[in-house]
């Protein structure tokens, strides 16, 4: 956790991309075991001579996918800040009071990633315009992304000793 004084250190754009890579590698992952159970299962239950596999493989493919994309994108990283990449490269999602969006705003968010994404990631390239380096996504929900930090989380646990040392 950022101290409430220290200045945010924007996250860079590449660092903001590995996470984005890496989150998409996950829900792909997701999808592929999700198609893989979907058309299994949907052997195993359907009438002999039916073709249904393509059917359960599909549904697997998006249910899993969609699933994990929730979940990682909008209840994770409301709740904590950071997607599985963004903890892994070191990124956390802000609103404008250094806090968690939340839940909410991260679905927010999370459609407006892929708004900005259609026009061939033209909602991308708004960060290399802006001094926060925000993306169509944050600018509607309101989000920063930054980086965090072990010297801010130090000076954090260096503040807490200093009021605990003056009380």
């Amino acid at each position: 956790m950022r101290s409430a004084f220290a200045r945010p250190t924007y996250a860079s754009r590449n660092s903001r991309v590995s996470g984005y890579m890496i989150d998409t590698g996950l829900v792909s992952a997701a999808q592929v075991m999700g198609a893989v159970f979907g058309g299994v299962l949907s052997s195993l239950l359907a009438q002999p001579g039916a073709k249904v596999m393509s059917n359960g493989f599909a549904f697997g493919w998006l249910f899993w996918g969609a699933a994990f994309f929730v979940l990682n994108s909008v209840v994770l990283q409301g709740l904590t800040g950071s997607s599985i990449g963004k903890r892994m490269v070191g990124l956390q999602v802000v609103g404008d009071d250094g806090r968690p969006t939340g839940i909410r705003l991260g679905a927010l968010r999370a459609v407006m990633q892929l708004v900005s994404a259609i026009p061939l990631y033209a909602g991308y390239l708004v960060s290399f315009f802006d001094e926060k380096r925000r993306t169509w996504h944050d600018l509607i929900a309101g989000t920063s992304v930054v980086q965090i930090t072990p010297h801010a989380e130090n000076e954090t646990q260096t503040e807490k000793e200093e009021i605990l040392q003056a009380a």
